[in-house]
């Protein structure tokens, strides 16, 4: 478990119901932010966090690293005056996922380093850069990434349409038309079930 203190990350291990804490200070490279907003998945080895600040701005994210207790700013390699409106990891843990104002998907990718696990730019994805020129005050993409497959769904309120965009094959289609508006999007379903070798079904 991770917790985002004003001063850094408070880590929680727990192993065979002993718990044990670790304290990562907060580095140089957040400034005066603080880390407020963690990420974590049961498949990933490290934690991102979001440092921003309140009322919006530019975020800075975070590898958060439990095994060696450090902590690092992510290069997510955002487009110019780009500001992330959304977070999330896919379904299996393998990719996170940043959309951002500018109608891009970033995708960041966990790499073995020294025994250690970072996350690392891998991909972007023109989903949208059309609409995101006519974004009206008030208005925002949002996404919410399927449980089933690696698929992530994105609202795009300026064409009034549901895109379909493949985290795999790198590629978007429209999967709805709608003659409204959306406001956002909540994926709903039955996740896909993961195989355990240490359990019996």
């Amino acid at each position: 478990m991770a917790f985002g203190c004003s001063d850094g990350v408070l880590i929680l291990n727990e192993d065979d119901e002993v718990f044990t804490s670790a304290f990562i200070n907060n580095i140089d490279g957040l400034g005066d932010l603080r880390i407020g907003t963690m990420y974590g998945h049961e498949h990933a080895e490290a934690f991102i966090g979001i440092a921003s600040q309140h009322g919006g701005g530019s975020a800075i994210l975070a590898n958060v690293s439990p095994v060696t207790s450090t902590m690092s700013v992510i290069d997510w390699q955002p487009e110019t005056d780009a500001h992330a409106v959304s977070y999330g990891f896919s379904m299996g843990g393998e990719f996170f996922v940043i959309l951002d104002d500018k109608g891009f998907v970033t995708l960041l990718e966990a790499h073995e380093e020294d025994g250690d696990t970072h996350w690392e730019f891998a991909h972007k994805i023109d989903m949208a850069s059309a609409s995101a020129a006519n974004l009206a005050e008030g208005q925002s993409f949002s996404m919410a990434a399927s449980q089933h497959e690696e698929v992530l769904f994105v609202v795009d309120p300026v064409a009034q349409a549901i895109l379909a965009v493949d985290l795999e094959a790198e590629t978007t289609e429209t999967l709805l038309e709608l003659d409204f508006e959306p406001a956002g999007a909540v994926w709903l379903g039955i996740a896909e079930e993961h195989e355990h070798d240490d359990h019996d079904h």
